[in-house]
């Protein structure tokens, strides 16, 4: 799986994570948060790969993007829409997916800090998942550990 990270130290894209579990993504969302409560991204991006982690692991991870985001930072994720957990053959390999329904993965956000600015429903056959904005507030006083 990937994570980029947006860094407007760099002014780039920086992938930072290609494994499937939380303890595997090093860099900025392993490391502790800063004293001053402020993330150093502007932007965190994750489509279609928070779905294929369990959804512990998911839970965590929100709270160190949490972390992660600067003030004011941006993420934009693709979730599951409907409660579902399964390995299903995809191009020829297993695959595994667990999915969260929408409601409880916009709870977690609001209990991490996060603003939810909007979801959005995105149909594929005769299922779907869930595209996300969230904004971690700008008020220094609300972060998430």
């Amino acid at each position: 799986m990937r994570f980029v990270l947006c860094s407007p130290r760099r002014g780039y894209p920086r992938v930072v994570g290609w494994r499937c579990q939380v303890r595997d993504v090093p860099c900025l969302l392993s490391r502790e948060p800063r004293s001053d409560g402020a993330g150093v991204s502007v932007a965190i991006v994750s489509l279609y790969t928070l779905i294929h982690i369990p959804l512990d692991d998911q839970r965590e991870l929100l709270s160190r993007i949490f972390v992660a985001l600067r003030p004011g930072g941006l993420l934009l994720a693709i979730v599951g829409h409907e409660q579902w957990t399964g390995v299903e053959d995809y191009l020829g390999a297993p695959m595994f997916w667990e999915h969260a329904d929408t409601d409880t993965k916009l709870a977690w956000l609001r209990e991490d800090g996060f603003d939810v600015l909007w979801h959005r429903y995105v149909p594929e056959g005769d299922v779907g998942h869930t595209l996300l904005l969230a904004q971690r507030p700008e008020t220094a006083g609300s972060y998430a550990t």
